[in-house]
């Protein structure tokens, strides 16, 4: 195993995000989990123990205000009463990292509301989409 260099750490100013397979130049940021569903069990003593019900895949990713790309696709399915489904797709990759990390998210449907405009005169505009995605259909073809 290499000993340890601060300059070996994943830096989000290389990390790039795919939005059906298109690079998203003005993603700002980006997050996803996966979040158990547990209940939680009382046992002898006091004590309590939790069971996993279940799984859900979650996230949201942030983008400077530059086009509509994702307002396009949405508009379209809403106006045929259909769920906006997509694919996500983040790397990173930095100059001095030891290896490059891919992870796939290809069953996307975009959740909550989504924000037409909000906007102040004295800041850049930015987008904000919540979404959540299955946790089975989740892929790592590179991994560090």
């Amino acid at each position: 195993m290499e000993k340890f260099k601060p300059r070996n750490i994943l830096n989000g100013a290389f990390a790039k995000l795919y939005f059906d397979g298109e690079i998203l130049m003005e993603a700002k940021a980006a997050e996803a989990s996966i979040e158990g569903d547990w209940e939680e069990i009382p046992l002898p003593g006091g004590k309590k123990g939790q069971q996993l019900k279940g799984r859900k895949g979650v996230g949201k990713f942030t983008v400077h205000k530059v086009n509509s790309i994702e307002y396009r696709k949405f508009f379209a399915n809403m106006k045929a009463g259909k769920v906006t489904d997509f694919s996500l797709e983040v790397t990173f990759d930095g100059p001095q990292t030891l290896g490059a990390e891919r992870i796939s998210l290809p069953d996307c449907e975009f959740t909550g509301n989504l924000n037409l405009f909000n906007y102040s005169v004295d800041s850049l505009i930015e987008k904000e989409f919540e979404f959540m995605f299955d946790p089975d259909t989740v892929d790592a073809p590179e991994i560090i």
